[in-house]
């Protein structure tokens, strides 16, 4: 009986209790990233150049990266830089060998189904033309 109550538990904290875990972790990492954004600082643009870019830092292991927004699915989460173990279990992770979003190239990003606040939970009912927007200090970036 006593087993059984261990594993009920266990599950229950898979289920349950990652999520609550993930979820303050977004809280944090939205306030992080939400500073970057107001230090993120136009560089200034040489003669004839359009536009600006914002002089962002690369990304430490863990650290915000952006925020990635899929409506069809419902996700509105933080990316965080890396994809160990701990890197996912603040939200879904940017593989550091790969671009950053915004930059040229495909970018890799893992993220959990069923634990860690779940956020590909439902990519299965992604099509072909949804929108998925990434958000960075460098600006925001639909990714095709």
């Amino acid at each position: 009986m006593a087993i059984g109550l261990l594993v009920l538990l266990f599950v229950g904290y898979q289920l349950f209790g990652t999520n609550l875990i993930e979820a303050r972790n977004q809280g944090t990492l939205k306030a992080e990233f939400q500073q970057q954004l107001t230090e993120a600082r136009p560089a200034v643009s040489p003669p004839g150049a359009l536009g600006t870019t914002a002089l962002v830092p690369p990304p430490g292991p863990g650290d915000p990266v952006g925020r990635m927004e899929i409506p069809r699915i419902g996700v509105d989460h933080i990316l965080v830089e890396g994809v160990s173990v701990e890197a996912l279990k603040r939200g879904p992770g940017h593989y550091p060998d790969t671009p950053l979003p915004g930059r040229s190239g495909n970018v890799g990003i893992a993220g959990h189904r069923t634990t860690y606040g779940a956020p590909f939970y439902r990519l299965d009912e992604l099509e072909v033309g949804d929108p998925v927007v990434v958000t960075t200090a460098e600006g925001r970036f639909p990714m095709r």
